[in-house]
């Protein structure tokens, strides 16, 4: 059944016969439209038609050769064209009919130097129409690009249809739609690649997210990740020279710039949602009426305790430090937050000094005259400094120890709190890592890394227990799959799912070693690094203090 439009039927319609097309030209010409024989520099094509399709085709140009036109195209009077908000500078001098569809074989007859039959529509009244029944024929008749898709949808839209109406219009799901239009906000230097393939739509459309935020004034950090994409793609498309030596055909060429975009997408945009969440929990925060600090050493700086002991680690505590108005946040991510009392600690009470005995009375018997006066001697004083001073300097000493104590004490159990906090600032990395499939290349160094290692199965037991907890809160495996992962029993997975386990089980091997010990070495520099690669994940303070004085490992590519 031919589809209905405002032309009674598609004379185009890939499922019509050749008489069928004749009857519905026939029937478009006797609600008023003409057919005619037009010269060929007397029509111009439609400006916004995919110049991609003006390049006459060798089978068509042979077909009206032997056999003629057999079906005519449609076109519509210039000034109903302008009328309806066509530019006429836009079109060459002596244009007096605009092609509605039909420009392949305008372009065959323009090719073959002969008149183009199409019948002049003066029906149309509104050019949605038009370009709808232009889109449809270059829908079903050739496969567009992404970018001359995306382009016709956007002319619909300024029309004022929605999503919905273009796709019903058309045919297809307004999610294609939707995401076609999105390819838009690309960089003009990007789109070209969409449409050569160099990179995927799924890639395009997370640049397409970071270069829409890059487009906002002064957002130069979003416009540097656009950048690094940009020159990642172009970097592995390789000279024609090196790709000669390396016996790189063009395909290969395509595949190893997508690989390339996959990768460096990846990375930047698990930046790009994780500067999103970090402002949207501050927004969230600040409409709550919190107050925020960026940076608690800083702020308590002059108070007379150190920062760490103004924060509040019990959630009571927090909420009536928030009823109260002394509470304020210092947000880390999007998923952690560390509350700060602005209140001074209450000083710890002073040990009481220890009592100091009376002096022992003189015993009435004994002779305590001196030999030469046969006087007493007056001992109060110097029996009051012999024991005095030594008990002042004990009770000092033990008051030293004790506060010693104290600090140890809440140095060790500070210690303890962003050593917890740290390694839940990690994991949440890690869930993020899992909940992306990691690219072949990725997968294949990290396991053979670990292979090599001195012992890959240490920490192993420990290791386990992180690889279900992620993978589960990543939804990549469910209950059932998890209690029976890493024994004897455990299930038959795709090649694929099996790659992100064993991806993730690495992952967390790297964490338990973390958890281990006192102090990191460059392997857990390492992996700190690959947190910030894969996950943009940001260090704390005390992690920042908890490496040995060793440099910086180089960035670990995905």
């Amino acid at each position: 059944m031919a589809r209905r439009t405002g032309l009674v039927v598609d004379p185009l319609e890939d499922d019509l016969t050749e008489d069928e097309q004749r009857t519905a030209v026939e029937a478009a010409v006797a609600t008023g439209s003409r057919e005619a024989d037009l010269d060929v520099n007397k029509v111009a094509p439609d400006p916004e038609n995919p110049k991609g399709r003006l390049s006459p085709k060798e089978n068509l140009v042979n077909g009206i050769k032997e056999a003629g036109q057999n079906t005519a195209g449609m076109v519509q009077p210039l000034d109903r064209w302008i009328a309806q908000g066509g530019n006429a500078e836009e079109l060459p001098d002596g244009t007096e009919y605009v092609i509605v569809f039909g420009h392949g074989r305008w372009a065959a007859c323009r090719e073959l130097g002969r008149p183009f039959r199409a019948v002049i529509n003066t029906t149309i009244d509104d050019l949605t129409d038009h370009i709808v029944n232009q889109l449809q024929e270059n829908i079903n008749r050739e496969a567009l690009t992404p970018m001359q898709e995306a382009e016709g949808f956007q002319r619909l839209a300024k029309r004022k249809l929605s999503q919905r109406q273009i796709a019903s219009k058309l045919g297809v799901k307004q999610d294609h739609v939707n995401k076609r239009l999105k390819l838009l906000t690309l960089p003009e230097d990007v789109q070209p690649l969409v449409d050569a393939r160099s990179i995927t739509i799924e890639a395009a459309l997370k640049l397409a997210d970071i270069a829409k935020a890059a487009a906002k004034p002064g957002d130069d950090r979003n416009a540097v990740r656009v950048a690094y994409v940009l020159e990642r793609i172009i970097a592995a498309a390789g000279t024609p020279e090196e790709n000669k030596a390396s016996n790189i055909d063009d395909e290969q060429v395509i595949i190893n710039q997508q690989n390339a975009a996959k990768r460096a997408v990846a990375v930047m945009y698990a930046e790009f949602e994780a500067e999103n969440a970090l402002k949207a929990k501050r927004n969230e925060l600040t409409k709550s009426g919190a107050t925020l600090i960026e940076n608690p050493r800083e702020y308590f700086t002059g108070r007379p305790r150190p920062y760490h002991t103004y924060e509040l680690t019990d959630a009571d505590a927090i909420t009536a430090a928030r009823a109260d108005g002394t509470a304020v946040a210092h947000v880390r991510s999007g998923d952690i937050v560390d509350w700060y009392t602005t209140q001074d600690p209450e000083p710890e009470p002073e040990a009481e000094p220890a009592e100091i005995p009376a002096p022992r009375a003189a015993d009435p018997a004994e002779d305590t005259a001196t030999p030469a006066t046969g006087e007493t001697p007056d001992t109060t004083t110097d029996a009051t400094a012999e024991t005095s001073a030594p008990t002042t300097e004990a009770a000092e000493r033990a008051a030293a120890a004790a506060e010693q104590a104290r600090q140890d004490r809440e140095e060790a159990e500070r210690e303890q709190r962003e050593r917890q906090k740290a390694a839940e600032a990690r994991a949440a990395a890690c869930i993020r890592i899992a909940a992306k499939t990691p690219p072949r290349e990725a997968l294949t160094d990290r396991l053979a890394r670990r292979l090599l290692s001195e012992d890959p199965y240490e920490y192993a037991d420990d290791a386990r227990e992180l690889a279900h907890e992620w993978l589960k809160n990543a939804s990549v495996i469910d209950d059932a799959a998890a209690a029976t992962l890493f024994t004897d029993k455990a299930p038959t997975l795709d090649v694929k799912t099996a790659g992100r386990v064993a991806y993730i089980y690495d992952l967390a091997l790297s964490e338990a070693r973390a958890r281990d010990g006192d102090g990191w070495d460059n392997t857990d520099a390492e992996y700190i690094q690959r947190l910030k690669d894969e996950a943009a994940y940001q260090t704390s303070e005390w992690e920042d203090s908890h490496f040995y004085n060793q440099p910086a490992p180089a960035t670990s590519a995905l």
